[in-house]
């Protein structure tokens, strides 16, 4: 089986994290304010928002402990660059937020 693209790695681990949120907290890309949400901002990220991390005055330590998880599960779940994605310039912050965001398009237009 070939191996994914870092691009491609990227889609595959946010489809699963958005399926699991979907499961857990079933509104979730209800609470993502779009003109607000930046993956690369802790408190504007989908965990961020999730968490109300603004609000709450959370660093990305707080955010992850706050959703439960640790950096490298963050990271395979498509919530943060871990390090298999960061030595490469294929993958950035940006195609973090276009993949998060066509999981939210996709479900908010699925509830019209």
């Amino acid at each position: 089986m070939p191996s994914l693209t870092p691009r491609a790695l990227v889609r595959s681990r946010i489809r699963r994290s958005a399926l699991l949120l979907d499961r857990d907290r079933p509104d979730w890309y209800r609470k993502i304010n779009v003109p607000k949400f930046d993956m690369s901002d802790c408190t504007a990220c989908v965990l961020g928002q999730l968490t109300d991390a603004k609000r709450k005055g959370l660093l990305w330590e707080g955010v992850l402990a706050e959703a439960g998880l640790d950096e490298h599960t963050a990271c395979l779940r498509g919530f943060s660059l871990g390090d298999d994605l960061t030595d490469t310039e294929d993958v950035d912050y940006t195609h973090l937020e276009q993949a998060w965001l066509r999981e939210i398009y996709k479900r908010r237009t699925a509830d019209r």
